[in-house]
């Protein structure tokens, strides 16, 4: 009588195969039953999306949307294209847009304090009473850029490009303004108390009526430059400046 044995029937593969194929076949069924599309995180028919939010997926898909969702989920859009872009009135503190082109931007009223704006692309945008206190504008391009009223308390912009800009009556008290061009610029009644200009171009720009006092514009350039009526006590001048 040919020998049986419950362990050889367990490893023969014969058994095990169709055993196998039929768990293999049930497995879609038993997961279409158990589970809800809110649980599967079913975003539309014949589509599934891992729940994980914090998944590599779901990580690509903040880096690929659009700017604006990118500013709205994660309140950062470096390099982004956002040119003629309508923010006005929006709280973006803390934002982050290094090297973003917002040129012709809507930034009325717009809040950004503490923002990072480095080497970002301002041209010719409207931040007329935009708070900006404490934002890095480091190497910024806001010629041309309307900044009128705008609060700008300790904000840095050294090295930024302000050519033709609007600033009348913009509050720029200790701010850094250090190899800044002003050329041509409109700071009338300006507040620039204690504000620094070491070496900045200030070419035929526009300061009368501005609050210097305490401000550092030693080695500045002030060729052409209107000071009429501008507050300079205690202020640091070029060696080689002479009032008009």
């Amino acid at each position: 009588m040919p020998e049986t044995s419950a362990d050889t029937n367990a490893m023969n593969p014969r058994l095990l195969l169709p055993i196998a194929a039929v768990a293999l076949a049930m497995f879609p069924i038993a997961f279409r039953f158990t589970t809800t599309p809110e649980s599967a995180g079913i975003a539309s028919p014949g589509a599934f999306a891992l729940p994980n939010i914090r998944s590599p997926l779901a990580a690509f898909s903040i880096r690929n949307a659009a700017p604006i969702d990118r500013i709205n989920q994660t309140n950062r859009c470096q390099d982004c294209y956002l040119e003629q872009v309508n923010l006005e009135g929006r709280d973006l503190s803390r934002i982050d847009l290094t090297r973003a082109n917002l040129r012709q931007a809507k930034l009325t009223r717009t809040v950004l304090i503490n923002a990072v704006l480095n080497q970002t692309v301002l041209q010719e945008a409207t931040l007329t009473e935009a708070q900006l206190q404490g934002a890095d504008l480091g190497e910024a391009d806001l010629s041309e850029a309307n900044l009128e009223q705008a609060q700008m308390l300790h904000t840095s912009l050294a090295k930024a490009n302000l050519k033709k800009a609007t600033l009348e009556a913009a509050e720029l008290r200790d701010a850094d303004l250090r190899d800044t061009n002003l050329q041509d610029a409109n700071l009338k009644n300006a507040s620039l108390y204690g504000a620094i200009l070491r070496n900045a171009n200030l070419r035929n720009a526009n300061f009368s009526g501005a609050d210097l006092r305490y401000a550092d514009l030693s080695e500045a350039d002030l060729t052409g430059a209107n000071l009429k009526n501008a507050r300079l006590e205690f202020a640091t001048l070029p060696p080689d400046w002479r009032s008009p």
